[in-house]
């Protein structure tokens, strides 16, 4: 849903930031790597209640994740593994976050969310897992409510 609605438009940025990182000598697996500790400390920053540099974290992650397929697409450094990677990597970030929103919710006793949140965890792990699944018996699995950049956004 993001990607229709920004379409092709931060392919140019993209374009010429890939290179720039490529000359620094950055492979896309080390921005990847990069994007998942920030969601690290992300999570961190929302157990503790820091909403401001919680959020801010989320937003750089999300860039390097963005920055990570780019690199690897416009530098001719795409491989199986680090698109594998990359999902694996993915996955975890957003479990980090929401058990960073799960710890920080625990100690304020809000059962409520800490109910929601423990759904949230279950569906950020079976949700990839099912479509996975799926498009080992169909071509291609394009049904879906949110994809990856919309849930990071309802977080």
């Amino acid at each position: 849903m993001l990607k229709a609605l920004i379409g092709d438009g931060l392919d140019p940025v993209l374009q010429g930031t890939s290179r720039f990182v490529e000359r620094l000598g950055l492979r896309p697996n080390t921005l990847t790597f990069i994007g998942m500790g920030l969601n690290g400390l992300a999570a961190w920053a929302l157990a503790e209640g820091e909403w401001l540099e919680g959020s801010s974290l989320i937003v750089l992650a999300g860039f390097f994740d963005i920055l990570d397929g780019a690199v690897a697409r416009n530098c001719r450094q795409a491989s199986a593994f680090g698109s594998f990677l990359d999902s694996v990597l993915d996955r975890y970030s957003d479990l980090c976050l929401l058990v960073g929103l799960l710890i920080h919710y625990s100690r304020q006793g809000q059962v409520l969310y800490q109910v929601l949140l423990g759904l949230a965890l279950m569906g950020t792990a079976v949700v990839p897992y099912t479509r996975a699944r799926a498009e080992t018996l169909i071509p291609k699995c394009n049904v879906g409510v949110m994809e990856r950049p919309e849930r990071i956004l309802l977080i």
